[in-house]
């Protein structure tokens, strides 16, 4: 039995499956879960940015926004808190697994 490419004929004189499209029931079902799928995933995320945002918002409403993201200053006595080192942290890490996971 020989390869076929995909504009040649087969030995029957039938035409490859290649460029065939189907829509069929399997096809449409499959349609309608993946886009379900992709709802339900940001659906999911806005849950999460949502439950994110009113854990936070005592955080934001003390110190505003861009005062809890710049200050450096986390001392839970005198109830003082900056995510900068934090996030400064985190930045710096992410930087160095790429260095060494994205080949050059």
């Amino acid at each position: 039995m020989s390869v076929v490419a995909s504009g040649e004929r087969l030995a029957s004189g039938a035409q490859p499956d290649a460029g065939r499209v189907s829509h069929g029931l399997s096809d449409q079902i499959f349609r309608v879960l993946s886009f379900a799928s992709a709802g339900l995933v940001l659906l999911v995320l806005a849950g999460i940015l949502g439950s994110m945002v009113v854990g936070g918002w005592p955080a934001f409403r003390e110190f505003g926004f861009l005062g809890f993201i710049t200050s450096s200053t986390w001392n839970v006595g005198a109830e003082r808190f900056g995510a900068w080192p934090a996030i400064a942290g985190t930045l710096s890490s992410s930087f160095i697994a790429l260095v060494i996971g994205v080949p050059v």
